[in-house]
């Protein structure tokens, strides 16, 4: 009877080993997209944590810049501030010496202390500029501060926070980026797992495939969902 068989009908271990051979192409073709895919994930996980060192040397520059400015900006309106007393004490002694000294008789003394006051109060203009004084007279040490600090600003970084929040963000970004990295990594070894397995255990084979699946299907849309946000 089995002479009658066509010949070119499979045999009974053709037909058997047939789903093997597909699941284990499947398990091939998914390790391949696994590894694709962690490759990625692992080369976007190394950028952003790059981008999140250059962030950190932003911030320290600016930071730098800004306690450079602070120090030299309080020296520049001190020195301004210390000739407006200069001025303004010899401008108070100069009034003194007029109120109270008679010109008709004043001695010499009276009159070269007058001269030297009104000659240094003269002179000590020129060490502060009178925009920063108050109504009452008095010298306005903050707005001079506040204006060369903004004026230092036009040409230097000198606010670090957002740096040091951006490489904050950043370093967050890798780090989950990482735990999605593993995630695949699971998901390989699930994969390799099941494609040892021999037909005999095929429940052990699918269940490790899908467990290994679910895995990659996870990992891929968080993947996309941390770079989206």
């Amino acid at each position: 009877m089995s002479e009658n068989i066509p010949p070119f009908l499979p045999d009974d271990n053709e037909i058997s080993s047939a789903p093997s051979s597909t699941f284990e192409t499947t398990m091939a073709i998914l390790i391949a997209i696994v590894t694709i895919a962690g490759a990625l994930v692992a080369w976007r996980a190394a950028i952003i944590d790059a981008e999140a060192g250059d962030a950190d040397f932003a911030g320290l520059t600016a930071t730098i810049n800004a306690a450079w400015t602070k120090i030299t900006n309080t020296n520049t309106v001190y020195e301004h501030y210390r000739g407006y007393t200069v001025y303004t004490r010899n401008r108070e002694l100069q009034h003194l010496l007029e109120d109270t000294v008679d010109p008709d008789q004043a001695s010499d003394l009276n009159v070269r202390e007058w001269a030297v006051s009104a000659q240094i109060a003269d002179d000590s203009q020129e060490l502060f500029s009178r925009r920063f004084l108050n109504e009452d007279g008095s010298y306005n040490l903050k707005r001079e501060f506040g204006e060369t600090w903004a004026e230092a600003g036009q040409s230097l970084d000198l606010d670090p926070a957002p740096h040091f929040a951006q490489a904050d963000s950043y370093r967050s970004k890798s780090s989950t980026l990482i735990m999605v990295f593993i995630v695949q990594a699971l998901a390989l070894l699930f994969f390799t797992i099941a494609e040892g397995l021999s037909a005999a255990r095929s429940g052990w084979r699918y269940s490790l495939a899908l467990l290994g699946l679910a895995a990659l299907i996870f990992s891929v849309a968080a993947a996309i969902l941390v770079e989206l946000g």
